[in-house]
């Protein structure tokens, strides 16, 4: 009986050290995850995106940094703010990567509606290390095929107001 006793106890303490081990790996990788959203949060601190819709009567402005996501839908209206969301911020970068950049300025407008004031004109502004890239003027909700996702997932950020 005192055999079965120490197996017992001995089997216990070995899983409850098991336990610990499990969870001391578990802390190393949520840390080392944190440590890597950290670095890319760095990497990508510089970077403001911004896209302004406007006509005589519509306006809708969306300006999303790394913390900050700043909208807007009146000329004169108040400038309403929320944190951003990692996850947002991640989805932003990736879309990011599918674009050059150098080439956004000369990405032509799949339509010019706007200019008859049959739709609001459009543009969106990338800043990425001290860089500007600003499209041409576009009709909103149809911007250039290149851009299309990347200014739907901003437009996310933003409870409609319209």
């Amino acid at each position: 009986m005192k055999i079965i006793s120490m197996l017992i106890i001995v089997l216990y303490i070995n899983a409850c050290g098991g336990a610990k081990k499990a969870t001391e790996n578990i802390a190393k990788e949520t840390a080392e995850t944190e440590t890597n959203i950290k670095q890319e949060a760095a990497k990508n601190k510089g970077v403001t995106l911004e896209y302004i819709e406007q006509t005589r009567g519509v306006y809708r402005m969306v300006k999303i940094t790394s913390e900050m996501v700043s909208s807007k839908f009146k000329h004169d209206g108040k400038v309403e703010t929320k944190p951003c969301s990692n996850e947002l911020w991640r989805a932003l970068m990736d879309e990011m990567q599918t674009i050059n950049l150098k080439e956004v300025p000369a990405l032509e407008a799949p339509s010019t509606t706007h200019r008859r004031d049959v739709k609001p004109m459009a543009n969106l502004t990338i800043i990425e290390k001290g860089e500007t890239y600003s499209t041409v003027t576009f009709d909103a909700g149809n911007p250039h095929e290149k851009l299309a996702s990347l200014i739907n997932t901003m437009l996310t950020a933003i409870d409609n107001k319209n």
